[in-house]
């Protein structure tokens, strides 16, 4: 009986009930139940499992035992998760009544450990990799307080009581991994955080029961950077290969609070010239502004949003002054006024709520309402009076730069689905991907593309110019779990791919003229088909009668209609002698095409090429 309870607190039940089972008289056993099947999550999914959807422990436990009455042992015991919840904790945690914290070297160390473990990755003795870190601080107030005492020293000795009301946060986030190659020193993307932004990857490094105050983020800052400084390289050994990987902090979770607070200047000046809005237009006589130490200070995307849309609102209350100027005070009757419009209109018609302020402190104006009102770039416009198109270009920009893509990789990623013939022993369908280099001439920009209206969506609609017909000769198979130097994108969109995913050799050479690529990382990302290597390639599966036999395939898709070009007329002619009597060009449309591509590629067998008959 020992024995049984001993493995069944071990989280091996079915084991433990089959030893309690072998203890008892034969004729007190019960038959054997072999239909529940081992645990097939492991403690790592389970727990993230937990996290994901915030469930206690109590839940937990609850969905286990019904799953279990139900026949199936897919969640591992909570003993298991414990364990592994207890591999997730960096060393040297310091808990004091006042504080929480963890030495910098011992956070970065544990979460470099735990990417490198996360990412598998294959590492060589001459690597050299970096672990780019952000971070940040800042401070949030009006907790609840609980009946406790919190006393403690401070630097001199002294007895002070701390506040739990008021709570000050120092936290990084793993941003990207990068491999530094050896022949032009550029560096490749071995992992990137898809989600920067969200809690899920945020590291809390230290917790202080104190308000944020200038003298309280100066110091921590400065204790920061000298830890920093310190800062040691971490060694990790993967297999029998022992590497040394670099940590790289930046600071940009700041808001202009902190930034203020560093830069030991006002809110209404610039932290790097201290100028406020009154001088930034007098001459600076070759002054220069040498502050390395606080143009280290960005903003991130998301405040970038915001400063942005409190700046155009700014502009728009002044629109209607006789000589609009931006020196004009908000208590001006007539901006106060036209503020007072403004913002309930966008209330009414968006939803919005701007700078109504929030217990505690600050206001409404967050990233949500900022992405929602460069969203709505038409009726923003008709409220405010600002241009549509400025409006426009500025999401465009806040847009890209807050999506988190590679807007520069010229990477083509076409996903095709083919019907299976079910009588014929196919699957019900076949998913193929072409990776190929994209072409920055057929793309249009957002703005363009933004006047581009569907009415009927059901019409059908007959391209303007026919492009004829693009071949592809694909040469080797993308592995998928390689194929981040080409693209972190393929492995989510070709998943259902694994084995059809094509790329070719000379698009290969074309990226590996990019900044920070190689052509040795992006070969090792392609397996060449059989016929590259041995220079003797199949015939075409229209040719071969066996349907088990290796041959090359061809598929051809065609997109029948696709905004391809921009549309420019002429106007009136003007009395400009620089136009040489004719009229100035617009644009006045948008100009839709047609094109085909054929694909060529190896299959191991022509049941997978089917139609090419």
């Amino acid at each position: 009986m020992a024995a049984a309870l001993s493995v069944s607190r071990d989280g091996f039940r079915l084991v433990g009930k089959r030893i309690e089972n072998l203890t008892r008289s034969p004729a007190a056993q019960e038959p054997s139940d072999d239909t529940q099947t081992e645990a097939e999550y492991s403690a790592e999914d389970a727990l993230g499992f937990i996290c994901r959807n915030n469930f206690t422990r109590a839940q937990y436990q609850d969905i286990r035992v019904t799953t279990m009455k139900a026949g199936s042992n897919l969640y591992p015991s909570y003993n298991k998760i414990v364990t592994a919840k207890e591999k997730t904790y960096p060393n040297d945690i310091s808990i004091k009544p006042s504080c929480a914290e963890v030495p910098l070297q011992s956070l970065v160390d544990h979460t470099i450990q735990r990417l490198v473990e996360f990412l598998n990755m294959n590492i060589l003795p001459e690597d050299s990799i970096r672990v780019i870190f952000k971070w940040g601080c800042d401070g949030s107030s009006n907790h609840s307080r609980y009946k406790q005492q919190f006393f403690d020293e401070d630097s001199d000795g002294e007895i002070i009581e701390y506040n739990d009301s008021h709570i000050f946060a120092i936290s990084l986030v793993p941003v990207r991994v990068v491999r530094r190659q050896s022949g032009d020193g550029s560096d490749q993307i071995i992992w990137n955080n898809e989600l920067p932004s969200s809690v899920s990857l945020c590291r809390p490094l230290k917790l202080i029961f104190s308000k944020e105050n200038a003298e309280l983020t100066k110091s921590e800052v400065s204790k920061m950077e000298t830890s920093i400084k310190n800062l040691m390289t971490t060694r990790v050994v993967v297999g029998d290969v022992a590497v040394e990987i670099a940590a790289t902090l930046v600071l940009t979770m700041v808001d202009t609070k902190v930034v203020n607070d560093v830069a030991g200047s006002h809110s209404q000046q610039c932290y790097i010239c201290h100028r406020s809005g009154k001088r930034l237009n007098e001459p600076f006589n070759g002054q220069k502004f040498d502050a390395p130490d606080l143009l280290k200070c960005v903003f991130s995307p998301l405040h970038a949003q915001i400063r942005t849309m409190e700046l155009l609102l700014n502009v728009s209350y002044r629109l209607t002054l006789p000589e609009p100027s931006w020196r004009v005070s908000e208590d001006n009757t007539i901006v106060k006024d036209r503020q007072v419009s403004i913002r309930q209109a966008l209330k009414e018609e968006l939803g919005l709520r701007l700078n109504e302020p929030l217990p505690g402190g600050g206001n409404s104006n967050d990233g949500n309402t900022a992405r929602r009102f460069f969203r709505e770039v038409e009726k923003v416009a008709s409220i405010t009076g600002l241009n549509r198109n400025l409006l426009s270009r500025f999401a465009t920009l806040l847009f890209t730069v807050n999506c988190n893509k590679e807007i520069d990789e010229e990477v083509q990623v076409l996903k095709a689905l083919v019907l299976g013939e079910e009588e014929r022993g196919q699957s019900q369908y076949q998913v193929m991907c072409f990776v190929t280099k994209f072409q920055k001439g057929d793309f249009i920009t957002a703005d363009a593309m933004a006047k581009l209206r569907q009415k009927n969506p059901s019409t059908i609609r007959t391209p303007e110019e026919d492009k004829g017909k693009e071949n592809y000769t694909m040469t080797g198979w993308v592995v998928l779990d390689r194929a981040s130097p080409i693209s972190r994108h393929i492995s989510p969109l070709c998943s259902e791919a694994p084995e059809a995913t094509y790329a070719r050799d000379v698009d290969l050479k074309a990226w590996a003229e990019l900044p920070g690529s190689s052509i040795s990382i992006l070969e090792s990302a392609v397996k060449a088909f059989p016929s590259v290597t041995t220079g003797s390639p199949p015939s075409r599966c229209s040719e071969v009668s066996a349907i088990w036999a290796p041959c090359i395939c061809t598929l051809e898709m065609c997109i029948g209609w696709y905004p391809c070009g921009l549309k420019y007329c002429k106007g009136k002619p003007e009395n400009n002698p620089l136009l040489n009597g004719g009229g100035s060009s617009y644009r006045c449309g948008i100009k839709t095409c047609r094109k085909c591509h054929q694909y060529s590629y190896y299959v191991r067998e022509k049941q997978q090429c089917l139609w090419d008959e």
